[in-house]
């Protein structure tokens, strides 16, 4: 057996692998490589630092009248238990 280091970004371990089968370490690292990619691709899309709203956006938010007919209080615990029952039974859920 062959102990090759296996290194990348995050990725530090020692494998064993066979002296016959090179291909596997080669695969193995590439793996990596493209999960380290992935990783890096949404740590960078996720983690983007947070910007404020235009002021024309604000200004505009402060100056609306809230809507009366729209109904903001969460629903009741039965009517969820009823919408799922439905939904179990292929209706179509009513929640409103």
């Amino acid at each position: 057996m062959l102990k090759v280091a296996c290194s990348g970004p995050g990725v530090s371990r020692t494998r064993n692998l066979f002296v016959m089968c090179p291909i596997i370490y080669q695969l193995d690292h590439c793996t990596h490589l493209v999960a380290a990619r992935w990783q890096e691709y949404f740590n960078t899309l996720l983690n983007r630092p947070t910007q404020s709203p235009p002021d024309a956006l604000v200004s505009e938010a402060q100056a609306s009248t809230p809507d009366s007919t729209i109904d903001t209080f969460p629903h009741t615990t039965i009517e969820v238990y009823k919408a799922i029952n439905k939904i179990k039974a292929g209706k179509e859920a009513e929640l409103a």
